[in-house]
This record gives C-alpha cells, sequence and structure tokens, in this order.
C-alpha cells in the first residue's frame, strides 16, 4: 500500500506538470523529465488522450492519494498507541 500511495503521487504530480500546472505548455509531453517519462513507462502508465481525460484522471488520483494517506495515518496511529496503557492526557 505504500508503494501504491508512493506511485499514485508521483503520477498526480507528474500529470499536473504535463498539463502544465508549474510552467510550460499546456498538455505537453516536453514538461516531463526523461526520468519522469521513464518511470511513468515503467509503471506501465500512459497518459490519457484528451485533455478532458487528463483533468479526470489528476482528480482520481488526487482522491486516491488523499484516500490512501488517510488510511495508512489511521493505520500508524492505531498501532503506535495499541498496547499503551491510558494515560488520561
Amino acid at each position: 500500500m505504500v508503494k501504491e500511495a508512493g506511485d499514485d503521487d508521483f503520477l498526480y504530480q507528474a500529470l499536473q506538470k504535463y498539463r502544465g500546472d508549474f510552467g510550460g505548455g499546456l498538455y505537453d509531453a516536453a514538461n516531463l523529465t526523461a526520468a519522469e517519462t521513464a518511470r511513468m513507462a515503467a509503471l506501465g502508465y500512459v497518459i490519457p488522450s484528451s485533455t478532458s481525460r487528463v483533468d479526470l484522471e489528476i482528480d482520481r488520483l488526487d482522491g486516491r492519494r488523499q484516500n490512501l494517506e488517510s488510511f495508512l495515518f489511521r493505520s500508524s496511529s492505531s498501532s503506535s498507541s495499541s498496547g499503551s496503557p491510558a494515560t488520561g492526557f
């Protein structure tokens, strides 16, 4: 799950760069570095072919990232507090 969260975060940020959120052309592969393009290929990820689908994918990944982040945070909070006596604080 941690790897999935990292991969989703990477794809989310890469698609934002592709879309031009941080400068460069709009929906332009030239906004991505060779390393980013190679990592996307290694993940088997293909950028959606239309601008509206890119936008939808960014929204989907953002929601997925937030859900995984929340789950991982709850899991780590539960495991760090288990076995500890209640102190009243």
